[in-house]
């Protein structure tokens, strides 16, 4: 029996999420609900890398190798290491090499850290995504860290002295383009998923009068931040954040315990989670989406190509050592703090605008008889009746993505 237990809890599925508490989440609904948030995640917010199957953040090779080589501007120094950025075209891209850790009395290494920035309703707050790119592992000394500096090509700039913007390395064109081609075709499935499984929990919340405690937390939270994406686009996206977070507070969870709407909410979850994961599917493969792929990079034709970047002696890709990333050890060069300044740009999303429609009802919002106690709600969206909820996407005549009404199979 006891061999049983191990097996079926060695057969939970599990997905990596560093800022919880076992630094994962575990178990069908939390697994899929954090793979379709990863996926908006990328395609909102141009990130260099891809969440693996088991939530691992990877970067290619040859964007890796171009990260090492871009110039950054130091910016400041703390007890974390040296921050820095690069300023690649449009885009700033932010960086931390960690403080040396001592292997042995010959050896130290230190880390190249990206730092991807994630906002969350909008921009009410941020998650920092935080990526090993690569190690330098070299000589335990005095030099070390100048070297490490040397190495990843971070920079002083003099206060007054202008940062030009550099070119575009290949790599990262391939990657912008791949993600601005799959966000073009998913946005639109996304924003008509978004809205009907917000008003889909609505309305099952608002048949538990033991529930109003949720409602009354949400519209709470909701008038507080409204402000920040009342006019942007992709506002059900945000509705659902709020909700999401309102729902996993303590109250509130102990509330939907022993609601009899509880198993439908997770059914509802689930759902709008694996139609997600079908909209992924879809415009990772899709024709679009690889010619896009194939002119972001223009070469002339008979021009000599340009030697890829490679890593460094010293230097390779990823994090090599599972010791922790700051340690003693190693006397490092202390640098003054220049002011911040330089050119670049905050790397705009071009994100493209749709035009209202009224797409088919993917999830059944038909409200439910009055309670016999009516809890206090939010102002709310009217909501249409229509089909039971679920919806596949299928291919229409022009390639692209389209709903196609009826339960999910």
């Amino acid at each position: 029996m006891e061999t049983d237990t191990k097996t079926q809890e060695a057969t939970v599925p599990t997905y990596i999420k560093q800022d919880s508490e076992l630094g994962f989440v575990q178990g069908e609904h939390d697994v899929k609900q954090m793979k379709a948030m990863r996926f908006r995640d990328v395609i909102s917010n141009d990130l260099l890398g891809d969440f693996d199957e088991s939530g691992k953040y990877i970067l290619s090779d040859a964007v890796a190798a171009d990260l090492v080589a871009i110039t950054k501007k130091i910016d400041s120094n703390d007890t974390n290491g040296t921050q820095g950025r690069a300023f690649v075209g449009d885009r700033v891209l932010h960086f931390n090499l960690t403080p040396p850790v001592a292997l042995d009395k010959d050896t130290a290494y230190c880390y190249l850290q990206l730092l991807e920035e994630i906002p969350r309703i909008n921009g009410y707050y941020i998650d920092t995504l935080t990526t090993v790119v690569a190690t330098y592992e070299y000589k335990n000394d005095e030099y070390f860290f100048e070297r490490a500096l040397q190495v990843f090509n971070f920079k002083e700039y003099k206060v007054d002295e202008t940062v030009e913007p550099q070119i575009v390395p290949d790599s990262f064109a391939e990657r912008y383009a791949f993600i601005a081609a799959m966000r073009k075709q998913a946005y639109e499935p996304m924003d008509t998923l978004e809205e009907a499984y917000f008003n889909k929990r609505l309305q099952l919340l608002s048949e538990d009068p033991e529930l109003a405690i949720i409602l009354a937390e949400f519209a709470n939270k909701r008038n507080k931040l409204e402000p920040f994406f009342d006019k942007a686009e992709h506002k059900y996206a945000f509705l659902n954040q709020i909700l999401d977070e309102v729902l996993e507070m303590p109250a509130c969870k102990k509330a939907l315990e022993n609601s009899p709407v509880r198993e439908q909410l997770v059914e509802a979850d689930i759902k709008a989670y694996d139609l997600t994961v079908k909209v992924e599917e879809k415009v990772r493969t899709d024709n679009r989406t690889k010619v896009a792929v194939e002119q972001a990079i223009f070469t002339d034709v008979g021009a000599e190509q340009a030697p890829k970047p490679k890593l460094p002696p010293q230097v390779s890709k990823g994090a090599k050592f599972e010791a922790g990333l700051f340690g003693q050890g190693v006397s490092t060069k202390k640098w003054d703090n220049p002011e911040k300044g330089g050119k670049g740009g905050g790397g705009k999303k071009d994100k493209p605008k749709q035009e209202e429609k009224k797409g088919p009802i993917l999830f059944d919002t038909t409200p439910p008889p009055a309670p016999t106690k009516p809890p206090q709600q939010p102002p709310q969206q009217q909501q249409q009746g229509g089909s039971p909820f679920g919806s596949k996407m299928i291919d229409n005549d022009k390639g692209g993505l389209s709903q196609e009404q009826g339960m999910v199979r």
